[in-house]
């Protein structure tokens, strides 16, 4: 079951990098990094998030085999 729920973490963590780099590379936050020169905090936060998220469940798939 450890094993499983790490294997939906990976996927979880994976689609949320990518939204996170999807919302900063769209028109919207393109003209928000313009003006005010920082990357989103939205993008920021999904692809921070999203690499946690991976991390823990490639720590859950590595210690289900143990």
């Amino acid at each position: 079951m450890q094993k499983f729920s790490g294997i939906v973490c990976v996927v979880a963590g994976v689609l949320l990098v990518v939204a996170g780099y999807n919302y900063a590379h769209e028109i919207g936050a393109k003209v928000q990094h313009v003006f005010t020169g920082a990357v989103p905090e939205r993008a920021r936060y999904l692809v921070i998030g999203g690499g946690a998220v991976f991390l823990a469940g490639v720590l859950q798939i590595y210690l289900a085999r143990k």
